[in-house]
């Protein structure tokens, strides 16, 4: 994927978990944090510690991720009918500069070099559509590929924190 444009990847997840995150493959959250996130995770979109992100579909029914690496942040989301339900805006840092779809019990989804800017922080753009709970009623759409749709948009944003290098360092010494 080049930085001037977006290519979307498009991936279908089976979550017995209901859940699933987005993570750089030297970051490994601990399950404390990974279970705080999903608390929060479950009221909103999605959430994130800096770490990972969590996303926590509402259907036990297959999801579809789509994955964009956008060179710089994007004006919103599409309106008509690329229509999305709602979004939230997050931040990751990637010490690595790639990244991966992390499904418990299931094989990760490494998106490779997707990430042009290489190791740095990240805004996550992740938004929704076609969520079926009882405070948003899916919508029927041609074109469709499933009844709940994930976008997840990157864009570098800067270097990774001071804390974070200073914690890979460490990694280095012992």
């Amino acid at each position: 994927m080049s930085g001037s444009s977006a290519e979307r990847e498009s991936f279908r997840l089976v979550l017995p978990y209901r859940y699933f995150a987005l993570c750089d493959w030297l970051v490994e959250p601990s399950v404390e944090e990974t279970n705080a996130l999903l608390a929060v995770a479950r009221a909103d979109i999605a959430a994130s510690d800096g770490r990972q992100v969590i996303i926590c579909p509402a259907p036990d029914s297959p999801v579809t991720v789509h994955f964009e690496y956008l060179g710089a942040r994007p004006a919103g989301i599409t309106t008509g009918p690329d229509e999305w339900d709602g979004h939230i805006d997050l931040e990751v840092e990637c010490p690595s500069g790639r990244i991966y779809i992390d499904q418990p019990t299931t094989q990760p989804i490494d998106l490779k070099d997707t990430l042009a800017a290489g190791p740095g922080t990240y805004a996550v753009r992740v938004a929704r559509r076609g969520r079926q709970d009882e405070t948003s009623p899916a919508r029927d759409t041609p074109g469709r590929s499933g009844p709940e749709e994930y976008l997840v948009q990157m864009w570098h944003t800067g270097p990774l924190s001071p804390s974070t290098i200073e914690e890979l360092e460490d990694l280095d010494e012992h």
